[in-house]
Parts: structure tokens; sequence; C-alpha cells
């Protein structure tokens, strides 16, 4: 379960925002995500999914560089979806959104701008009227890498989630891609109104440059491939999570130090490494719950209308 998380304001749209943020919280939620785990299937395609997320880096490969945090990663998402509606993307709807979520002021709204700016996600749009704020475009860039992201896990759902087969079917088709994206608002929102409970967490990875990636590859890490989750005791090399997840070394190396002093990831006399706090079930619910919110995505998408 997850706990409701205090989110109060004065604008006549928060009534409105906490409804979806619990149809959201509820659709995929444990009693939404849990079947996935149950699946026979899960291992597979878990496996499948976390490879998917390892990192290329290098010429070419300058906006998934830039993408490797996961805040990053959320503000390229608000960018595309601001960008389709018909204020676009200006420093005062990133603002309105950002105190939607109660994250910040204008302020920060043109300084996220600027930085996004700074790493070549966004650009000004040319031609704008004399007069009128500035507004800006996701890179042609950034569109497809986010479009390329999605397809690729929404194709290692597909054996478990019918409505990822279904989206897929339709991707390329007008709308839907669109509206895709625009049904992560909810789910953002949802993390805003509930969260999650400590015994779930794994912020001390998350949070943090290249964390996704990184607790996928160290549970696979000596994966025998019989049992999903995994549940070690492996042999932790940096190199090799250096190696297998692109992350680099020195990255690897802070993470794995945090993870040590957290519990997650406990020494043992022999050299291996036991995982601590149930790591490899909080790394399968992480997954579950993502292809959950997948899903939502793709019942919307398949919705047209929907918002």
């Amino acid at each position: 379960m997850h706990s409701p998380a205090v989110a109060r304001g004065d604008d006549h749209s928060d009534a409105a925002d906490a409804e979806a943020a619990l149809a959201a919280w509820r659709y995929c939620g444990p009693e939404g995500y849990e079947p996935y785990l149950a699946h026979p299937a899960c291992g597979s395609q878990a496996r499948q999914t976390f490879n998917g997320w390892k990192l290329v880096s290098g010429r070419g490969h300058a906006v998934e560089a830039s993408l490797q945090d996961l805040t990053r990663w959320v503000a390229a998402e608000k960018a595309i979806v601001l960008a389709a509606q018909p204020e676009g993307l200006t420093a005062a709807t990133l603002a309105r959104l950002m105190r939607r979520l109660k994250l910040a002021s204008r302020g920060r709204a043109r300084a996220t701008l600027a930085y996004l700016q700074f790493l070549r996600l966004i650009e000004p749009v040319r031609g704008s009227e004399a007069g009128s704020e500035q507004r800006y475009q996701p890179t042609a860039a950034l569109e497809a890498y986010i479009n390329r992201c999605f397809r690729r896990d929404l194709e290692a759902l597909a054996p478990i989630e019918p409505l990822a087969g279904q989206v897929l079917d339709q991707w390329d088709a007008p709308g839907v891609f669109e509206r895709f994206m625009a049904a992560g608002e909810a789910l953002t929102l949802a993390a805003v109104y509930y969260k999650p409970e400590q015994a779930l967490s794994l912020d001390v990875f998350t949070q943090r440059n290249a964390g996704v990636v990184l607790v996928g590859q160290i549970l696979l890490t000596d994966d025998p491939g019989d049992v999903f989750p995994p549940r070690g005791p492996i042999r932790l090399n940096v190199l090799d999570l250096a190696r297998r997840s692109g992350a680099p070394r020195h990255q690897v190396n802070h993470l794995v130090k945090l993870g040590r002093q957290a519990g997650f990831l406990v020494p043992q006399p022999d050299g291996t490494t036991a995982f601590g706090l149930d790591f490899p079930d909080r790394v399968a619910r992480m997954v579950a719950m993502y292809w959950r919110c997948l899903a939502w995505r793709a019942a919307a998408a398949l919705t047209p209308g929907s918002h």
C-alpha cells in the first residue's frame, strides 16, 4: 500500500488533480501490478526490460546521456506534453504545471527551461509573435528517443499485458503517442499525492544518476535465469557492473557504496554480497509498477479524446 501525502493549494483544480491522482494510484497500485509478478513470463520480461535500460554513451547518444537522471527524464516528458498543448511550452505554462505538482515557482520554471535548452533537449520556436512569451519545442532527437524507449518497454510488457500489444499495433497512428504521453500527468500527480511506504522504497538508488539502470543490473549479477527475482548471493564487481549497465565506473562505485551503507548490499566473509532489506522483491515490485504505469498510458492512448 501507499500512504496519502499532504497536498494542499488554493488552485481550483486541486480537487480534479486529487481525483486524477487517486484513479492512477488505484490502477497502478499493488492490486494492479501483483498479477504481473505471478505471470509465468514475469522473469523473462523483467530481464528484457532491465537490459533494455542499459546506457549507451559516446558520440550520437547525447540525449541518452542527458536523461540518465530520473528528474531530467520527468522534465523532458513534461516538455513534450506541454509543447503539444494549445498554449505550448513557455515559462508560464511550465510554472503553472510545477505549481500543480507542488514543485516550484515561475523563477524555477525559467531556470528549468534554460537548463533543458543547455542540454539540447528543447529549442526556441522560431517565428513567435512579437511581444508574446517565448515558446519552446522538444528537439527531434528528444522526441525520437522518448518514443523509442517507450516502444521498447511496451514490447517487453506485451507478453504479459494485452494493452501493451494493442497500443503497439497502433503506435504510429495519429494522436496515439500524444495521448500516451499526456496520460503521464495523472501518474506524476499520483506520485505527489501518494508516497510509497519506506518498506518499498529504493530511493537510495533511484534518486541518483543512472540509479534505475543499476538496480536492475545489480539484481541480474550472477543471475542463474531460472528464478525471478534472483536471490543471490552475488559476486559484485564494479568494473563488470559498469560494463553491463553502461554507467560510469565512478557512479557505479558510489551507488554500490550507498547500497552497502543502506543495508541493501551486505558483504559476506567469502567475498560475495548478499541482498538485504528485501532488495530483490523491491526491484521486482519496481518493474511491475512501472509496467502497470505503461498499461495506464496504453489504455489512455487507445481512447481518442482522453488526456
